[in-house]
């Protein structure tokens, strides 16, 4: 959801992306920095971007370091989270997002569930507390 996006202070991850590519290429000390800043990223990171962006970074490192190995770890999680983006997309139901949309305590309570858990674990709660409401009440679906 863009809104999990646009309801966090995201930093300008290009510019990081940006920066580590160029140095890490130049000096191992920045290519380890970067390499370290990236997996900050992907492990505590809010925002699926921010997740996605520290796992660029790691490969970014990895490769500048000749860590081969790594960073094909590195990229088979980078994989991973793309299906598991594909198969939250498969499984998207319109009703969730009108629903958090239309309801002021849902809204919130997704907000909150994103700055305390971040994006994905806030859209598979609340995604599953929207579709114990729908079972209660067929009605909400429409």
């Amino acid at each position: 959801m863009a809104l999990g996006f646009a309801a966090m202070m995201v930093p300008r991850y290009v510019d990081f992306t940006t920066m580590c590519e160029e140095q890490s290429a130049q000096n191992v000390d920045w290519a380890y920095a970067c390499l370290h800043y990236g997996e900050l990223a992907e492990n505590h990171g809010k925002t699926e971007i921010g997740v996605e962006i520290g796992l660029a970074i790691q490969k970014i490192a990895l490769d500048a370091l000749g860590e081969w190995d790594r960073a094909a770890l590195v990229e088979h999680r980078i994989q991973a989270s793309s299906q598991q983006r594909m198969d939250l997309i498969k499984t998207h139901n319109p009703a969730t997002e009108r629903l958090i949309f239309s309801n002021p305590t849902l809204f919130f309570a997704f907000l909150a569930a994103i700055r305390s858990e971040g994006e994905v674990n806030a859209k598979r709660r609340i995604t599953a507390e929207i579709e114990r409401l729908i079972e209660q009440q067929p009605e909400l679906a429409c």
